[in-house]
């Protein structure tokens, strides 16, 4: 079952944002030490690799990201022009919307 989008932590305000400022940036902190900006690429709805009949299967919202400026990366993936994802499960610990630095 598609978890409702309105509860998919943050996702809405960021679908939003770059529905109203798609060449916009976001400046974002993430969990996991990586500080990146990003533009929006495109979104998607995926699950979470359960099988369907699983309690804890869960479908949600998916944006992917382009990243326009590395700040600090765990990964040497996490570079100018690199697609990454993020779902209300690794959403930014902290966002700047319309970022310009």
């Amino acid at each position: 079952m598609m978890k409702p989008f309105k509860e998919q932590i943050g996702m809405p305000e960021l679908r939003d944002y770059f529905d109203k400022n798609p060449d916009g940036h976001i400046y974002g902190e993430f969990s996991n030490g990586n500080i990146l900006v990003f533009e929006a690429d495109t979104w998607y709805q995926g699950d979470n690799d359960l099988e369907p009949d699983d309690p804890k299967f869960e479908e949600f919202e998916i944006g992917i990201y382009r990243i326009v400026k590395t700040i600090r990366a765990s990964d040497p993936y996490y570079k100018p022009g690199a697609l990454f994802e993020i779902n209300y499960h690794t959403f930014p610990t902290k966002i700047v919307y319309d970022y310009k630095g």
